[in-house]
């Protein structure tokens, strides 16, 4: 009667299966591998957005130099567009990131006032100062863990200006 009240008895049976560890690095595993591969997935993801966010940044940067330092006779925006999307002057090849097209690259000139209020200018130059400024606006659309969270695409705008030199 004493065996069988050993392998019957809910006590003993339940302090026998918490002594057992058989398992214990399935249920382990189980339950953090979920959060193990989330983990890993928002880090490629987001050194991806980092990465393309950088290129763009790059590009705007690269044509708002070139627009800065050439001729007004010899200034293209096509140019400097194809300089920003493509990293080139004619505009062939990839694009530096995919679905960045010219047309998204906007080029404008401001004219900066050199005068710090009581007449003394604040650099070098005339009354006003031409400053060129390249911006663009990009929609990452991502890998895909992004708009499994629930975020459809993230819009970021790369802006660069540049003081005019070359006129």
């Amino acid at each position: 009667m004493k065996r069988i009240c050993h392998y019957l008895c809910p006590s003993r049976a339940l302090h026998a299966f918490g002594r057992d560890s058989s398992g214990q690095a399935l249920v382990e595993t189980t339950i953090m591998m979920p959060f193990l591969l989330l983990l890993c997935g928002g880090v490629f993801e987001f050194g991806s957005l980092f990465y393309q966010k950088m290129l763009i940044e790059t590009g705007v940067r690269d044509a708002a130099r070139y627009m800065a330092r050439c001729s007004i006779a010899s200034c293209s925006e096509t140019i400097a567009q194809n300089i920003a999307v493509h990293g080139n002057l004619d505009g062939t090849g990839d694009e530096r990131v995919s679905g960045w097209a010219t047309g998204d690259v906007t080029i404008t000139y401001v004219d900066f006032v050199n005068d710090d209020g009581s007449g003394n200018k604040l650099y070098r130059g005339g009354s006003t100062i031409q400053v060129v400024r390249v911006t663009t606006t990009y929609t990452y659309t991502g890998t895909g863990l992004l708009g499994f969270l629930g975020f459809a695409g993230i819009d970021f705008t790369a802006q660069h200006e540049q003081r005019v030199v070359g006129w």
